[in-house]
């Protein structure tokens, strides 16, 4: 099937018709994008969401989170595989945040690679409060072998990075 090039087009999920008031945290899942460019052989996101990396425009993705936070959500976990892929697209995203004084929080999933000290406090200056990185292994033959495409001085330096930007992080391995 043919994936969407225009994910603006896309109307925003309908959360409102579940019970939101039940669950204790006022949180609201964003996707800004889909697809991955990668080729990590675990991973199944360019299989069903494809390889091309597709966006929503920041305008779009913040008029969605403004509509929760006029709601009382406060807080927006992107739940995008890699959030910060297209840097250039992120920093819109950030700075259409700043732009709109929101007080909100978020957290986003990022490789390591993808994120430099001027990303980061882009980052911590829009709210984000956490960034998971993919992390997988500590030796390095093994992250060759699953096509990670990463290094661990990458992975010593994003992690330097956020915690300098003030961002709390968290890792996820494969066991």
């Amino acid at each position: 099937k043919e994936f969407n090039e225009n994910l603006d087009e896309l109307p925003f999920p309908r959360y409102d018709i579940f019970p939101l008031d039940r669950y204790t945290d006022k949180k609201i899942p964003i996707v800004s994008s889909r697809g991955c460019p990668h080729s990590c052989i675990f991973c199944e996101i360019p299989k069903f969401a494809g390889k091309l990396l597709r966006h929503r425009s920041a305008k779009n993705v913040v008029d969605e989170m403004e509509y929760w936070y006029k709601k009382g959500y406060t807080y927006f976990p992107f739940v995008d595989d890699n959030v910060a892929q297209d840097t250039n697209k992120f920093i819109e995203l950030c700075d259409e945040i700043i732009r709109r004084n929101l007080n909100i929080g978020w957290d986003a999933r990022a490789r390591v690679n993808t994120v430099d000290e001027d990303v980061l406090i882009k980052m911590k200056k829009a709210g984000c409060e956490r960034v998971y990185y993919g992390v997988e292994s500590c030796d390095q033959e093994i992250l060759k072998a699953i096509k990670k495409n990463i290094n661990l001085e990458q992975v010593k330096t994003a992690f330097k990075l956020a915690k300098k930007a003030g961002i709390q992080t968290l890792a996820y391995f494969m066991i």
